[in-house]
């Protein structure tokens, strides 16, 4: 898990010349380098909101993404949505013969959401059918305990907006942030900022309208870890404003509560040890190349 697509067709991916940012201050991803990236759309083909594939069924996202319904989301609300993955440019995703589309089979929101503060913005999408991983398409890794982050730059994806009035884009942008502290931030704020958040961005960057439910990831070492879903802000990318994101390591009980059944699922306690085999593996492989 959590490894970036930086091969296709035997060419190593470079960054997109592109400029036309949406996610504020940021830049267009280069194609398929986050495989896990997941866009929620509402039928018929309405970008509602980002998510991030954490195994072959479920996907990682935000609860306040469906406050518009009934909670909890019934099934026959959750058939509404799909998701599409390996999708870099929206426009193109029926077209596109590396994209997946899967429905969504059930919304799970977290049962102590609270839509007043955002407290427990987090939320699992069951899908339909089980994914079919390749190098465009597979889960990003997820926290094994907690995580100390603060003053660590981290990236953020989506297909949000530049400013509040700005459209959304239809390419997947990314835009690199550093953690700020909590304490810092909450004067920002009229909500409290619990330890359940992480606040990130400071200056003309940030998520917007768009990137929510879309994963904040720490890059360490040759993998991404997600460490927190994009979740609310003060407009977008006002100076000294930072963005604010649910803390993954909060929620590893919920997570594995509704998602560990599924297949190929990474547990999360196994995961540093299969970071040390991938990390072997890299070893050994530089040293049959050298």
């Amino acid at each position: 898990c959590g490894f970036p697509n930086l091969i296709e067709n035997g060419t190593k991916l470079e960054p997109s010349v592109l400029t036309n940012s949406r996610i504020v201050g940021g830049e267009t991803a280069v194609p398929n380098m986050y495989p896990w990236m997941v866009a929620i759309i509402i039928h018929p083909g309405v970008l509602t909101c980002g998510g991030s594939l954490i195994s072959d069924r479920y996907v990682l996202t935000a609860s306040h993404c469906f406050l518009r319904y009934t909670i909890p989301v019934q099934t026959r609300q959750a058939r509404l949505f799909s998701v599409a993955l390996a999708s870099h440019d929206l426009s193109k995703t029926t077209t596109d013969k590396d994209a997946q589309l899967i429905n969504v089979e059930r919304v799970i929101l977290h049962a102590n959401f609270d839509q007043e503060t955002s407290l427990h913005d987090i939320a699992l999408l069951r899908l339909s059918k089980s994914v079919i991983f390749n190098n465009k398409i597979h889960p990003i890794c997820l926290p094994t305990a907690y995580m100390e982050i603060e003053n660590k730059v981290v990236t953020a994806i989506g297909w949000g907006k530049t400013t509040n009035d700005g459209s959304y884009s239809n390419q997947l942008q990314e835009v690199k942030l550093r953690v700020e502290n909590n304490s810092l931030c909450q004067a920002n704020y009229v909500n409290t900022i619990t330890s359940e958040m992480i606040c990130a961005g400071n200056g003309n960057k940030d998520s917007c309208q768009g990137d929510s439910g879309g994963p904040l990831m720490l890059e360490k070492g040759e993998i991404y870890i997600q460490v927190g879903v994009v979740s609310f802000g003060l407009d977008c990318g006002i100076y000294g404003v930072p963005g604010v994101y649910t803390r993954i390591d909060q929620y590893l009980d919920f997570i594995s509560k509704h998602a560990l059944q599924s297949d190929h699922c990474v547990p999360l306690k196994g995961l540093q040890k299969i970071e040390k085999q991938q990390e072997l593996s890299l070893n050994q492989t530089k040293n049959l190349r050298s």
